[in-house]
C-alpha cells in the first residue's frame, strides 16, 4: 500500500518526495520510508528489523554500523544492546563482479526471471502503479 506525497519543489515539480510503502506478508509487515527532503539523508539511511526476540538496526548503511538489541543472548551476541563490527561495504562492487563472472563464464544469474519479475512488480505497486 503506497502513501505518496509531494511536499517540496515549491510547486515546480511533481516529485513524490515524502513517501511510505507498506508491504503485508503472512507473518510480517514491512514499512519502507523515503524522503528526499530529509536533512543529511545519507547518514540517516537505515535498515531496521524488529522481532519478538530482538531488534537490529543498520544505520548508517555506508559505512555500516549495526546495533543489536536482543532479549536473550544468541551465539556470540549478548542479551541487551551491543554493536557488531562489520566489514567496509562498497556499493555495487560485489554485485557487478558477480554479473561479470556470470557473463564471462556463461553462468545463470543467481536471481531467476520469476524472482526479478516479483521484485519489479512489487516496486511498481509500492509507487502506486498497478
Amino acid at each position: 500500500t503506497p502513501f505518496l506525497r509531494t511536499l517540496g519543489g515549491a510547486g515546480t515539480d511533481r516529485l513524490a518526495d515524502a513517501n511510505v510503502a507498506v508491504l503485508e506478508f503472512a507473518r510480517t509487515t514491512v514499512v519502507i520510508t523515503c524522503s528526499s527532503l530529509r536533512h543529511n539523508a545519507g547518514a540517516n539511511r537505515s535498515f531496521e528489523f524488529c522481532g519478538t526476540q530482538g531488534n537490529a538496526l543498520l544505520q548508517p548503511i555506508e559505512p555500516p554500523n549495526l546495533t543489536l538489541d536482543l532479549a536473550t543472548a544468541s551465539g556470540v551476541h549478548p542479551a541487551g544492546r551491543s554493536t557488531v563490527m562489520l566489514p567496509a561495504y562498497r556499493r555495487y562492487v560485489g554485485e557487478l563482479a558477480e554479473l561479470a563472472d556470470c557473463v564471462r563464464h556463461s553462468r545463470p544469474l543467481p536471481v531467476s526471471l520469476d524472482q526479478d519479475r516479483t521484485v519489479q512488480e512489487t516496486l511498481l505497486r509500492a509507487v502506486g502503479i498497478n
